[in-house]
């Protein structure tokens, strides 16, 4: 991922993207690999979501943004299912990230309140 990133930002890029919703746990690497491996050795064609691959993958992705000083735009708009809308669950990678530049993009509806005040914070 590291050497993708750093082509990407050779070529221009800025930042990468990334959406608030759904929630995402605790990167979990051990976790991480045995989804992975779940999926290589066939016991499991997809994952659910959020699952501990798509979380570690993501929070590796975070840390790389800061190490090669891009920003992570997060995308807390409407789409797909709007019950699970919730912008809050951008706080917990934000606070383990805190050298990752972070744009909140769109509000999040029918509450846009909750997404303005994390982004002022």
């Amino acid at each position: 991922m590291a050497a993708g990133v750093a082509k990407w930002k050779s070529e221009g890029a800025v930042g990468l993207n990334t959406f608030a919703n759904p929630a995402c746990g605790e990167p979990d690497r051990a976790g991480a690999v045995r989804a992975f491996a779940s999926l290589r050795d066939g016991a499991e064609k997809s994952l659910r979501v959020p699952n501990p691959l798509r979380d570690y993958l993501r929070d590796r992705m975070l840390s790389i943004c800061a190490e090669q000083d891009l920003t992570m735009a997060v995308h807390a708009g409407m789409w797909g299912d709007f019950r699970d809308l919730d912008s809050a669950h951008i706080i917990r990678p934000i606070q383990r990230h805190p050298r990752t530049r972070f744009g909140l993009y769109h509000l999040e509806m029918p509450e846009p309140r909750q997404t303005m005040v994390i982004a002022r914070n």
